[in-house]
């Protein structure tokens, strides 16, 4: 993933990576408890003041509306590409602030696939999570916010972004699961 959004090393990986004979792809974020799409490390570290092209921002970094575009992140090119983030204006919150992981995944599934405007979806992003959490499935939760986010910047919806519960696929595999349970409960805190 790394290489695809001129991350390097530091990249983290996507969840589960899917592609197809006929290159489509899909990036699996799982949520089981955490309560977001995790933020970018500048804003975390107090780097950035979470706005992208604030003047401050812009006199900081050398004209460069975000510290990450100048160290060469790709994030705002290819999301501008793919009209997932809007590089030309100033966006107030960073998008990048609520739906990090969601739109790193977005973005390197589409890249990956090919995808080009104007032409069918080949590249998505699916939200497995704990259907408990209600970060991701309650009122006001972060997967309709970042639906409504993506809907806002295209001007329409565009069936990429999915969601399903992490319940709903251990039932579709029933018994071929079972070993994994005890990873799930280590690794994620998941509870039956």
């Amino acid at each position: 993933m790394g290489e695809d959004l001129g991350e390097g090393k530091l990249a983290t990986s996507i969840d589960l990576y899917l592609r197809t004979s006929e290159g489509r792809v899909c990036a699996v974020e799982f949520k089981l408890t955490e309560p977001n799409f995790g933020v970018c490390k500048l804003f975390r570290s107090k780097k950035c003041d979470g706005i992208y092209g604030s003047p401050n921002n812009v006199q900081v970094n050398g004209e460069y509306m975000c510290y990450l575009a100048k160290i060469g992140r790709r994030y705002w090119q290819l999301g501008g590409q793919y009209n997932l983030l809007d590089p030309t204006k100033v966006n107030d919150p960073c998008p990048l602030n609520k739906y990090y992981q969601a739109l790193r995944n977005l973005l390197v599934a589409k890249k990956r696939a090919g995808e080009s405007l104007g032409k069918e979806v080949r590249g998505v992003f699916v939200l497995a999570a704990d259907d408990r959490n209600d970060a991701f499935w309650g009122s006001g939760n972060h997967f309709d916010n970042l639906k409504e986010y993506l809907c806002k910047v295209r001007g329409k919806s565009i069936p990429d972004v999915f969601r399903i519960s992490t319940q709903d696929i251990v039932r579709r595999f029933s018994g071929s699961l079972e070993g994994y349970k005890e990873y799930f409960k280590v690794k994620y805190g998941y509870r039956e």
